[in-house]
This record gives C-alpha cells, sequence and structure tokens, in this order.
C-alpha cells in the first residue's frame, strides 16, 4: 500500500520494529512473503469476495473466520494511525495462517475453489501489508533503517544485516526503507 502521508513514516518504522519483537513475525513475515508469491503467479484478477460456503478444509474455514475477527480491529487501528496495535492484533493470525499453509491447497483444480481461497489469501495479504510490505522482512529481519526526510538526520544508526553482515547504506534525502 501507499503511504498516506510522510508524517505517518517514523509510526510505521516503529510499528515494524516492535512487530518483529514479537514471536509470531518470523513465520508471518514468511507466509506473507508466500501469499504474495502465490498472487503473482495468477493470471488475470483476483477477486477479494470470500464465498463461505466455498470453505471446505478445517484450516481455511478458520483462517476466515479469524480473519473476520481480526481485520475491523485491524482497519480501525490503522484509521487511527496506531500502527503498532494493529500489527501485534494481526499477529494473532498465526496459528490459522500457519495451519491454512499446512493442510490447504491454494491452487485446487476446482476452479471456483481455488479462486475462493486466493480471495482469502488476498484479503489476508492486504491486512498484513497495510502498515508496510511485512513480505520483505522475512529474509532481513531486524535490517530497519530510515532517514528523517525534513533533517536529513538518521534516525536511528543502521543496523546490521544478520545474515549477509553488512550494514544499509545512505540512501541520501527523502528517501528511506522499511
Amino acid at each position: 500500500k501507499r503511504l498516506d502521508k510522510l508524517a505517518d513514516i517514523p509510526k510505521r518504522i516503529g510499528a515494524v520494529r516492535a512487530f518483529m519483537d514479537l514471536p509470531e513475525a518470523e513465520a508471518l513475515t514468511a507466509a506473507n512473503k508466500r501469499s504474495g508469491n502465490i498472487l503473482k503467479k495468477v493470471e488475470g484478477e483476483v477477486s477479494e469476495k470470500i464465498d463461505p460456503a466455498l470453505l471446505q478444509e478445517a484450516a481455511e474455514k478458520n483462517l476466515f473466520e479469524e480473519l473476520r475477527a481480526v481485520e475491523p480491529a485491524a482497519e480501525a487501528l490503522y484509521a487511527e494511525g496506531r500502527f503498532e496495535d494493529m500489527l501485534v492484533t494481526i499477529a494473532a493470525l498465526r496459528s490459522p495462517v500457519d495451519a491454512f499453509f499446512e493442510t490447504v491447497m491454494v491452487n485446487a483444480e476446482d476452479p471456483a475453489l481455488r479462486a475462493n481461497r486466493l480471495a482469502l489469501l488476498k484479503r489476508l495479504y492486504g491486512v498484513m501489508n497495510a502498515v508496510a510490505e511485512i513480505s520483505r522482512l522475512a529474509k532481513y529481519r531486524r535490517s530497519i533503517c530510515f532517514f528523517d526526510i525534513d533533517s536529513r538526520a538518521r534516525l536511528p544508526h543502521p543496523q546490521t544485516f544478520p545474515k549477509r553482515g553488512h550494514r544499509i547504506g545512505d540512501a541520501g534525502p527523502r528517501r528511506f526503507w522499511i
């Protein structure tokens, strides 16, 4: 999603940092990346409309119910600019998301079933990426750096990539990374 306001960037980064400290973060970022990869491969438009009657597996029914329970609260927190609270709220989806990917075949042979499962993934992906594209954090945990857009001061100091052992370089004025 596009950033609504540049003033939200520090709050979003703080929220992502707090999210990455949660025990659910690693599994959810990996699942989010997997969802994104599945959705990228789909030819044509994926609907966000989910037909509950087409949900067959217990894991997909559970994910749908949990998503329906979490989505309104997450959207309200997002609208209030409470990004950290929103990410903590969606962290509750870890178990149903894990179970979904362990037991459900998204690309089912039945086109209606496949479309319904893709719609479920698209809704999940949208909720999970409202604050920032967390799927990009799957590989680089704790590698967040940003720059104050107004003063050009680096806030905070760049952190080291744990797996590659190098630092994020200066992005220059008016640029940021999450």
